[in-house]
């Protein structure tokens, strides 16, 4: 054989081997050998809705599904009734059959009579849904030691297969252990997955029909009677389950506890004339669908603390523990047991409108309104502005309010609402409402709606009309409310309220009244606002003006970049940190352009950080505001933002600030001149009164913090810069001090160039300085600063800034000409550490100065420049 011959033969048996190998692959891809039933183990799409176990050709067991009913069902040998079957333990046979797999272990022989497989003692057949598809498996034989059972299947008819017991216990269930695959649970009963439950006590029973059922909203309602909304959650102070939540929990737990308690066919019969209780249940089944499910409780076990009980579609009848049938039985006794005693159940998150409505015929409106999550705004005539969203959402807020957990005292039932509706609204003032109270959820209409400068009219008119219309939220077409709520006549310390809910139900109720004091209080609309009166941020800030009543008036502009470079290489007295803000009044501030940027910043901080305590009051054009201070006011300050876009100005926010809140030994005389008013001023805070022109908060009396307006009244908006120097270039220092003998000292120290030692020049005889503190006091006054100025046309009598002056300092600069010169007076009238002073940088001009070091020198004398030992 040549050499070609064999490449040729060789290359014939490669290609068989690779045909084999596709075969065996496609043969594996087919089915794994390893299952029983690999054809149905491999289609896991399958929905089973049939499974037969036959016992030998004895008993033949059917399970099924119904489009009927929930859940599979079963037949019982030689019955034709169907009976509600466990749905876990048929799942599990399913399962078993499908997952069953060969062990490798035993030693087995293809002899199916050697194995019990050519009369089998069980066969187990399921069944696809559309019947095109089923799968047969057959039990054998078990081994002797009861670890395997043989078996095969219609997939592997001539295999004997041996597959471990415990892979199949479900299967190998007894002949006549029928009630192993009966359903014990026999209502699936939760608030998740039902929508309605329907108690009927039986013609020998005692109790009403009860009712409920769980509208959208997720609200627990009464059908019958018409009792409005129901408890959910029940009390927690009782053993026995309450509420909405207990009677569903009882319900789902009544089930068989044993397969002896399954009554057999034909046996106490539980028959529509028997029954003691009829309960019905309905919501949510497979594949979102509606089931209706009904269970019949019978009559008492005799000697048992048992009822029977069936459902409506099964023949067989169980017993049941007595102390969930006699939680049942008393609720139908007492429906009214379930009542809510909250005055509304509001679902937060969708809420996003509510409106309040008091006067004469509801004409007083005020809104509030969600537009974003968190983000609530308040309308009413005339203002429109952000709401503080912790007197809404909070629990203590509006809406913990109208939820009213608990709050409610008494119902007052009207049989035939169209009958005696009308009645018994007179009756309890509800024709005649102190408030309305109504509730929208998911309702405003978000869409954004462009403003087209072009289009505006020139008739104000028309504007004012429409403008008008802005202040209300728009609200989508066809919305409903969800809650509607009448308050109506006050009787003691309750008022009496007609509740109407989104599905039509009516219901009257008491609560307290001081519910309806925290819907309409004496603020209206101004309750609700937010405390934030300073919608801006120091950066949108172009410029000040801030008026001290009998005080001076600043104002002060933003610095432009123009300007800056303007003034790059002025002379003019000048420090870094102050160049962003000029002087512009007072004028007379010669040489000092640029305001103390500290202090600008400080009077902005307050305005722009301050809340107001309390919204008091919407004022007119013509108001009388001298209750308030506001006539005179003590404290303006305005500030203009910078232009937004193209305009040329920007907004101007105006504060003024009155008298003080009334004091508390003030409060017995305002409530005997006016009870109301004195009642008011009482809840009112201390503080400064308050108002804003400007914006949508104008002509709103407000109580302001009182640090706010003492910060304003304090500030000094002109340089505070005494003296500017270097410390290192000071030659002399010259020191004239009254001591407390009332004897004047005038030492004069002095310091060599470039050394850091202060020596005694003059004026002091045997001396030991302290250095240290001469240089510690230059320092200090080379960065003097004033607290504020008094006055530009010289000091007075009062003041010592004369002759008489107690501390004049004097500072000699190395170059023998430049001095700077600090004069000292007397104390500022009604404290003990601020005093009168003037200085050489500043002709004229007398300010208020507080220094501890210069309150120890003249404490101390020329003492406070010795050294200690």
């Amino acid at each position: 054989m040549n050499f070609r011959t064999t490449a040729l033969l060789f290359g014939i048996f490669i290609g068989v081997l690779w045909v084999f190998g596709l075969m065996l692959a496609h043969q594996k891809s087919k089915y794994d050998p390893g299952y029983v039933v690999p054809t149905f183990a491999k289609d896991k799409t399958v929905e089973p809705i049939a499974v037969e176990v036959d016992h030998g050709g004895s008993k033949k067991y059917v399970f099924y599904k119904s489009d009927k009913a929930k859940g599979w069902r079963m037949q019982l040998p030689g019955n034709r009734e169907e009976l509600r079957a466990d749905d876990d333990k048929v799942r599990k046979l399913i399962e078993q059959v499908r997952d069953a797999r060969k062990s490798d272990e035993p030693d087995v022989t293809r002899n199916l009579s050697q194995w019990g497989l050519d009369h089998p003692t069980a066969k187990v057949t399921i069944k696809a849904k559309g019947g095109e598809k089923e799968w047969t498996l057959y039990v054998g034989n078990t081994s002797p030691d009861k670890t395997y059972v043989y078996v095969n299947s219609s997939d592997r008819p001539r295999d004997v297969l041996a597959v471990r017991r415990n892979q199949l216990d479900a299967v190998l269930f007894k002949a006549d252990d029928a009630n192993s695959f009966r359903a014990r649970t026999l209502l699936d009963v939760s608030d998740f997955n039902t929508t309605f439950v329907d108690l009927k006590p039986g013609k020998d029973a005692k109790g009403q029909e009860l009712a409920l059922e769980k509208g959208k909203d997720g609200v627990w309602r009464f059908k019958i009677p018409p009792y409005g909304q129901a408890d959910f959650e029940g009390s927690t102070d009782t053993k026995t389950p309450s509420g909405v939540r207990g009677l569903l929990n009882t319900i789902g737990a009544i089930r068989v506890e044993s397969d002896k308690d399954f009554v057999p066919l034909g046996e106490h019969p539980v028959t529509e004339a028997k029954v003691l209780l009829r309960v019905e249940v309905e919501g949510t089944a497979e594949k979102d669908k509606t089931a209706k499910e009904t269970l019949l409780i019978g009559e008492k076990v005799p000697g048992k603390e048992e009822y029977y009980a069936r459902l409506a579609g099964d023949e067989a009848a169980a017993r049941v523990p007595a102390k969930h049938v006699d939680i049942l039985l008393e609720l139908v006794r007492r429906p009214d047991s379930l009542r809510s005693h909250d005055l509304a159940q509001i679902d937060k998150a969708k809420t996003d409108v509510v409106r309040v409505a008091q006067g004469k015929g509801g004409a007083d409106v005020v809104t509030l309104y969600r537009p974003m999550p968190g983000d609530w705004k308040v309308a009413a005539e005339g203002l429109r502005h952000k709401a503080a969203s912790a007197a809404i959402d909070p629990p203590d807020g509006l809406l913990g309010a109208l939820e009213g957990k608990g709050k409610v005292k008494d119902f007052f039932d009207v049989t035939d609402e169209a009958k005696g509706g009308a009645a018994k609204d007179n009756e309890l003032g509800l024709d005649t409402p102190a408030a309305t109270v109504t509730l929208y959820a998911n309702a405003l209409d978000r869409e954004t709606k462009k403003d087209d400068k072009k289009e505006e009219k020139k008739d104000d008119k028309k504007d004012a009309g429409k403008e008008k219309q802005k202040e209300e939220p728009q609200l989508k077409a066809d919305v409903k409310p969800t809650l509607t709520l009448t308050f109506g006549k006050v009787a003691g310390d309750v008022v009496y309220v007609k509740r109407r809910t989104a599905d039509g139900t009516v219901s009257r109720v008491s609560v307290p009244s001081s519910i309806l004091a925290k819907l309409t209080p004496p603020q209206g609309a101004l309750a609700f606002l937010d405390t934030n009166v300073s919608p801006f941020t120091m950066g949108d800030v172009a410029r000040l003006e801030l008026k001290i009543a009998n005080g001076p008036t600043f104002v002060v502009q933003r610095e432009k970049e123009t300007e800056k470079a303007k003034d790059k290489d002025k002379k003019a007295f000048r420090l870094p940190q102050d160049k962003e803000w000029l002087l512009q009044e007072p004028k007379s501030f010669k040489d000092r352009p640029y305001a103390d940027a500290e202090q600008v910043e400080n009077v902005l901080l307050s305005l722009t950080g301050m809340s107001a305590r309390k919204w008091v009051t919407k004022v007119g054009l013509k108001a009388d505001l001298s209750e308030y201070g506001l006539k005179a006011p003590t404290v303006i300050a305005s500030v203009t933002l910078k232009p937004e876009g193209d305009k040329k100005e920007g907004k101007t926010w105006t504060y003024s600030f009155g008298s003080g809140t009334p004091k508390d030994k003030d409060k017995d005389k305002d409530k005997d001149k006016d009870k109301d008013k004195g009642k008011e001023k009482e809840s009112e805070p201390s503080g400064v009164y308050a108002m804003i022109e400007g914006g949508d908060l104008k002509d709103l009396v407000f109580v302001a913090p009182e640090h706010v307006v003492e910060a304003l009244k304090k500030a000094e908006l002109r340089d505070r810069t005494i003296f500017k120097f270097a410390a290192d270039q000071a030659k002399e220092l010259k020191v004239a001090v009254v001591e407390k003998s009332g004897e004047q000292r005038e030492p004069v120290f002095e310091r060599k160039p470039k050394s850091v030692t202060w020596t005694v020049k003059s004026g002091l005889g045997k001396f030991t300085l302290d250095s240290d503190k001469v240089g510690g006091l230059v320092a200090m006054l080379s960065n003097l600063k004033a607290d504020h100025y008094v006055g530009t046309g010289g000091p007075e009598p009062k003041q010592k800034l004369g002759a008489d002056a107690p501390l004049k300092l004097e500072v000699l600069m190395e170059d023998g000409k430049t001095r700077y010169t600090l004069t000292v007076g007397a104390l500022v009238e009604g404290t003990t550490t601020s005093r009168y002073a003037q200085a050489s940088t500043l002709a004229g001009m007398v300010f208020v100065l507080t220094n501890g070091e210069i309150d120890r020198l003249l404490t101390e004398g020329v003492s406070f420049f010795s050294s200690k030992k």
